[in-house]
């Protein structure tokens, strides 16, 4: 599956206004220009299943 990055910016600020943490995004984040257009319009962008990739490619 991939990550449909204008789904979550259009659902984003409605999940920010019942959130009273910073809001992270993950799942889907494979490469820089994906965290980086998540980046713009959440708080945080998780990488886990990257790293975990990562770490069992090394």
């Amino acid at each position: 599956a991939t990550l449909d990055l204008e789904s979550v910016a259009a659902r984003l600020p409605l999940i920010k206004q019942h959130a009273n943490l910073p809001v992270g995004v993950g799942f889907g984040i494979r490469d820089a220009q994906t965290a980086r257009a998540i980046g713009s319009v959440a708080d945080a962008v998780v990488i886990g299943s990257r790293l975990v990739q990562l770490l069992e490619d090394a």
